[in-house]
């Protein structure tokens, strides 16, 4: 293996020119972590690469650095002008350093997701740090740091960063505007391996993993894998940040992610990560098919969520009995069955289903098969249904509304509840869910809108009763046309505005402007919109946006009023002091707020929620208009570029 040559340190520089180099933008500190103790990997070893036999935690070599002759002075004068020109075209630049902060990396492998076009996605809840690196490596635009540690990009505000190099690592995610450089301190990619064996010492693949919070008689999973074929060997790289960040004075154990009895479980340090693979006893344990059917023995065949773990029985502060159900693995299943390859037999598992609109979350506990086939199977019944109510849709005109799609809005004394979303038949007929009990002298009532070709149709329906179980019909119900709420025409100082979204509030209970369902329009070819609805207050608020422009807010308008026209002005709204505050401390400040919130009354976290909303909507709106604008001078500097050729 060869051996580096040794590092040229650097000089100090100008304390002005070092300062701007030496800035991080805003980052995502739930994964960002601090920096670790300098370590080791052959410098001839494949970036990403897992050696399963011997473990690559050495600390004897580096990576390689930028050494091409020039003095320090010379590639940090050189690395500022490309980062200064990548400024100036509204580029972002990434500029990389070695585990001393200083020292500019070369030929780093480089990935910038924009998190914006996977949003969802990467908020999903089976999501996790590797899975988000995989993400950005097989989604992100790809680039290599140059001879002074700096690599280019097109700017995006929110975004995930990956770097790669001689088995050292370095991550940034961040949200919102962020000045250049991005500087990315690279760290040691670690690795910490865990070995399970069965009882006569043969390897077992597949067995899943745990690395989490050591709490009493629990670990709380941070990280998990599955062991690998044929070596039974997990393998857990470049997890050490993560650790870190959700580090706390429990500290972190390795076990198996399954209920058990045995609390197998060894105590590791994300400093001190062990050389020699962690070694583990599979317990007796058998392969389970799970089955979910409903009260008549059909499988539930609709997607839903099934958790599996333990229910930790214990008493309160007045001695009252609890149960605490833990959730070890949460998937979710389609088709009404599914496989656990490791169930420890004679052991209480709990499964917890949620997720159908139409059944009440249960809870079953079972114990662990006591057989010692290879495979076991068992039932479970979900038999908590909400009552239906079911309805026929009529029109004005006296056709059936058959395949149209609807929603009702369930409301208890006027205060919206929940919104049930459905569809009709071939005749016309449709059902939802009442998930609310009745309470009298409650008054309940469903608001139902159905939709047909950008037509809007109103009904309403008194639901002040107890639906049967097998349903409660509600007859033939009228629909109507929505009345018009608002219209008129949007521009701004060059004529009409096509594409500015429109949207229609009332006044809530607590004098707050709350969204009217479903009143909303985006302005057509010539700038005009219709908005249809209803409103039980007097006047009503338009909130007017178009990208590029700042929003308009127009208080005290009379409920079907028309020929309303909308000047918007160029430019871009000034962000709110918590706006501010939230792009510069990311999740962090959510954390804190989150915090803040236990704290509050109902009321008042009622109306942090209404502020954050509103937060929020102005928030995406901003990024939209920040990413059309880069999108704009992305297409005029290539324009640029081919004029001049």
């Amino acid at each position: 293996m060869k051996v580096l040559l040794p590092i040229i340190l650097l000089v100090l520089v100008s304390s002005i020119a070092w300062m701007a180099l030496s800035s991080d933008g805003p980052t995502d500190p739930g994964l960002d972590g601090p920096r670790s103790q300098s370590a080791t990997v052959p410098k001839d070893q494949d970036t990403g690469s897992a050696n399963l036999v011997s473990n690559p935690n050495r600390r004897d070599q580096e990576p390689e650095l930028a050494g091409d002759g020039r003095s320090n002075d010379t590639r940090h004068n050189a690395a500022t002008r490309v980062i200064e020109q990548a400024t100036a075209r509204g580029e972002l630049a990434v500029y990389v350093l070695d585990a001393d902060g200083k020292t500019q990396v070369t030929n780093a492998q480089v990935w910038l997701l924009d998190r914006s076009s996977v949003a969802l996605e990467w908020q999903g809840p089976s999501m996790n740090m590797a899975k988000h690196k995989r993400m950005v490596q097989d989604r992100g635009n790809q680039q290599q740091t140059d001879e002074n540690g700096v690599a280019v990009f097109p700017n995006v505000l929110n975004g995930a960063l990956l770097v790669r190099h001689a088995g050292h690592w370095g991550w940034k995610v961040w949200i919102g505007p962020v000045a250049n450089p991005m500087q990315v301190t690279l760290e040691p990619e670690v690795e910490l391996l865990v070995e399970v064996l069965d009882s006569n010492g043969k390897p077992v693949p597949q067995v899943p993993i745990a690395i989490g919070h050591n709490y009493p008689n629990e670990l709380r999973t941070v990280v998990k894998r599955n062991t690998s074929a044929p070596t039974g060997i997990a393998s857990f790289r470049g997890i050490t940040p993560q650790l870190k960040k959700q580090q706390n004075s429990i500290g972190y154990a390795v076990g198996f992610a399954f209920p058990t009895s045995t609390n197998q479980v060894v105590e590791i340090d994300p400093d001190q990560l062990p050389d020699e693979p962690i070694r583990l006893t599979l317990p007796p344990a058998t392969r389970l098919i799970l089955h979910v059917v409903d009260q008549h023995g059909e499988p539930i065949k609709e997607r839903f969520t099934m958790s599996m773990g333990e229910t930790e029985h214990t008493r309160d502060h007045l001695g009252e009995h609890r149960e605490i159900f833990r959730a070890i693995e949460t998937r979710r299943v389609t088709g009404g069955s599914t496989r656990f390859d490791f169930i420890e037999q004679g052991v209480p598992i709990t499964f917890k289903l949620a997720g159908l609109r139409d059944r009440r979350d249960m809870t079953f506990t079972k114990m662990g098969p006591d057989a010692s086939a290879d495979q076991n199977e068992m039932t479970l019944v979900w038999s908590d249904v909400f009552p239906h109510v079911y309805a026929k849709a009529m029109g004005a005109n006296g056709q059936m509304m058959a395949n149209m799609g609807g929603r009702a809005h369930i409301e208890i004394d006027g205060a919206k509840k929940e919104s049930i979303s459905f569809r009709t038949d071939e005749e016309g007929y449709f059902k939802f869910t009442v998930r609310d009990p009745w309470v009298p002298p409650q008054i309940r009532a469903a608001r139902i809108v159905m939709f047909e070709d950008g037509e809007q149709f109103d009904s309403e329906a008194d639901l002040s009763f107890d639906p049967s179980i097998k349903g409660s019909s509600l007859g033939t119900l009228l629909f109507r046309v929505r009345p018009v709420l608002a219209s008129g025409l949007v521009r701004n100082a060059a004529g009409p505005l096509p594409g500015a979204m429109v949207r229609a509030q009332a006044l809530g209970p607590n004098n707050n402007w709350t969204m009217i369902s479903e009143a909303m329009s985006v302005t057509r070819e010539q700038g005009e919109f219709l908005i249809r609805g209803t409103s039980k207050g007097g006047n009503i608020r338009l909130v007017v946006t178009a990208p590029r422009h700042k929003t308009s807010y127009l208080e005290n308008i009379g409920a079907g009023t028309k020929n309303i026209v909308v000047t918007l002005e160029e430019g871009q709204d000034e962000p709110s002091a918590e706006k501010l505050a939230n792009m510069k401390g990311g999740e962090s400040w959510l954390r804190e707020q989150k915090l803040k919130s236990q704290q509050m009354t109902e009321e008042q976290m009622a109306e942090e929620a209404l502020r954050r909303q509103e937060a929020d909507r102005v928030n995406q709106a901003a990024n939209r208009q920040a990413l059309e604008e880069q999108k704009r001078a992305a297409q005029n500097n290539k324009n640029n570029r081919k004029g001049g050729r």
